[in-house]
């Protein structure tokens, strides 16, 4: 008995999510909301317009707290290189030489993985991106969640702090664990779809708008 709460016509992943990409990312369109970590080093929690140490969901200047933790149902996974300054770009075929300039760089620039994520409690699509060094070492354990005939693809994600203690440092992560609630799929994945498509074939470089919002 199949435990997909996805369709089977869905459950292939993006043409950059293969195991190339896997490795590349888990070493060291409209735009939907993304999933935001909030640590100390977030601007609004510097602002103190947002309490530290929980789950952010961005959609434009508006921020909806998620809490500490949250369910979700994956959809899908795309590897992702993002420039921050002097715009906000995005590359996502791990063979490309954009691709490889940008996870080459120290600052302004993340690389890693984006989910494509259902948050039934807000009935509404979602990006997460781990693209950072803590949450590349989380991609494995977030892409054995992902939906599958065996597979529902419900995950729950927690907000945890990281020590270290060597250096005597700590920050904020996203952890993935089971999900203990049943999740309740969207009701009609038709409206959806444009959605999916576009986050499964995104447009080369150089047809991409740039975008405006961060990670």
């Amino acid at each position: 008995m199949s435990n997909a709460l996805i369709p089977a016509e869905l459950l292939q992943q993006s043409k950059h999510s293969n195991e190339k990409a896997l490795k590349e990312v888990s070493s060291s369109g409209g735009f939907l909301p993304y999933i935001q970590v909030m640590g100390s080093m977030s601007g609004a929690v510097k602002e103190g317009k947002f309490p530290m140490g929980k789950f952010a969901l961005v959609d434009g200047k508006v921020l909806i707290d998620l809490g500490k933790e949250f369910n979700a149902l994956l959809i899908a996974w795309r590897s992702k290189a993002m420039t921050y300054q002097p715009d906000v770009t995005s590359v996502y075929d791990v063979t490309s030489p954009e691709f490889q300039a940008i996870k080459a760089k120290d600052i302004n620039a993340a690389f890693g993985a984006e989910y494509l994520v259902w948050l039934p409690d807000h009935e509404r699509l979602a990006t997460f991106f781990f693209g950072n060094a803590t949450g590349r070492t989380e991609i494995p354990v977030v892409n054995g969640y992902l939906p599958s005939e065996e597979k529902s693809g419900a995950i729950n994600f927690k907000c945890e702090l990281v020590k270290n203690e060597k250096k005597k440092q700590s920050w904020h992560a996203a952890h993935a664990y089971d999900c203990e609630v049943d999740i309740v799929p969207p009701s009609d994945w038709a409206v959806l779809m444009e959605q999916i498509n576009k986050f499964n074939n995104p447009p080369a470089p150089k047809e991409q708008a740039t975008e405006t919002s961060g990670r």
